[in-house]
């Protein structure tokens, strides 16, 4: 994790949790990023504690930098990070995942010996901790090789307690052997600040898409329903880590409905979501629903994704709307709002009502705060 200024992701994951466990002390041990101190006060409970060499590949200069090199950048810091964990004064350790290049790059290169390198380095046992690992992603057939997916199951094993995100990781290590707990524990959303407001009841049906723009995001998509915005819409792109991909869909744009906003800190997002009527998520993968579609539900946004998969809480036509992964389905089912704004609205105030009664940040950081307690007890 390399907390960078929060735009989403495990950042806020943590950084929620944090807010609302004012009275457990933290320190987060992530890696260091440019213009960023290596030890850093970041809010009266919590303490960032970053280590070198700086993690670029965030910034859009160094984004082509071989994997080999960044495999090796991980390999040293990790070897700096696991060094301090093995000496530091703390209760709990709760890592939140793994997505680093040296497993990549073993993977890649069949050599197996990174892997296991990797998994010894951050093998919990050897901080003699109580320990929990909390799964925010899952290497699947689609995006990964089944050198990574052995990999990640090896991983669980190592932890005794695991919090799943998303049902579906849940279900895929429930059964790992040695794990004494598989737990699905969702994305904390804080409803206060993703505040329930009424949505725009204008002529035009405002649209947004909010994340970065890759092929897993469904950028074709997206594209393609762009060039051929259906009239009376609009359309928002939140883009972050912009990166190359930028130029390349800025030149096929030329809609003049259509706009984009780069790198939207976290603080700003109520006030973009405030202001459509739909969130588009259309992202490939078959497992996730995504920090961005609990957060537009919030608002009173539902969110479209692509119905390849399990999206809960998201339910087809009760507080939100799952297509087939094409722009012209995507375009039919927003004539079809655009005619049954009523409807539209009914739809949205279920979402904010599914996510207070399950995704709420006051809901989820007890569970937590639990798990804590009873782990450190």
């Amino acid at each position: 994790m390399r907390y960078f200024p929060l735009l989403g992701g495990i950042e806020t994951h943590v950084d929620t949790l944090i807010r609302h466990m004012p009275d457990i002390e933290f320190e987060i041990v992530t890696d260091a990023v440019p213009s960023a101190a290596n030890k850093e006060e970041y809010r009266p409970n919590a303490t960032i504690r970053r280590f070198p060499p700086i993690d670029r590949s965030r910034t859009s200069k160094h984004r082509k930098l071989a994997v080999p090199m960044a495999a090796l950048r991980d390999a040293l810091r990790d070897s700096r990070e696991a060094k301090y964990l093995t000496t530091a004064t703390y209760d709990v350790l709760h890592v939140h995942d793994f997505e680093k290049n040296l497993v990549i790059l073993g993977a890649v290169t069949r050599l197996k010996m990174l892997g296991d390198f990797e998994m010894k380095l951050h093998d919990p046992k050897r901080f003699k901790r109580p320990h929990l690992l909390t799964k925010h992603f899952m290497f699947t057939e689609e995006n990964s090789t089944q050198a990574l997916r052995r990999w990640e199951e090896r991983l669980v094993r190592q932890f005794e307690t695991v919090v799943c995100v998303d049902k579906p990781i849940q279900r895929r290590f429930e059964s790992a052997q040695g794990s004494r707990k598989i737990l699905f524990i969702p994305n904390p959303i804080d409803t206060e600040i993703f505040s329930y407001s009424p949505p725009p009841n204008d002529d035009v049906l405002h649209l947004a898409f909010a994340g970065r723009l890759d092929a897993s995001r469904g950028e074709s998509l997206l594209v393609e329903f762009a060039r051929n915005l259906p009239e009376g819409t609009d359309l928002m792109l939140a883009v972050q880590h912009p990166g190359q991909r930028l130029k390349e869909v800025q030149a096929a744009l030329v809609e003049s409905r259509v706009k984009i906003e780069l790198d939207v800190p976290y603080e700003k997002m109520p006030r973009v979501l405030s202001a459509i009527n739909v969130l588009l998520n259309p992202i490939t993968d078959t497992y996730s629903t995504t920090r961005a579609t609990l957060e537009a539900m919030a608002v009173g946004r539902p969110a479209v994704m692509l119905n390849t998969g399990e999206r809960y809480p998201v339910k087809h036509g009760e507080n939100g709307f799952l297509v087939p992964p094409n722009a012209k389905s995507l375009a039919d089912l927003v004539e079809r709002l655009k005619a049954d704004r009523k409807g539209l609205d009914a739809i949205a105030r279920r979402a904010r009502a599914d996510i207070e009664r399950e995704f709420a940040a006051t809901i989820v950081a007890p569970r937590i705060r639990q798990l804590y307690e009873e782990l450190a007890g």
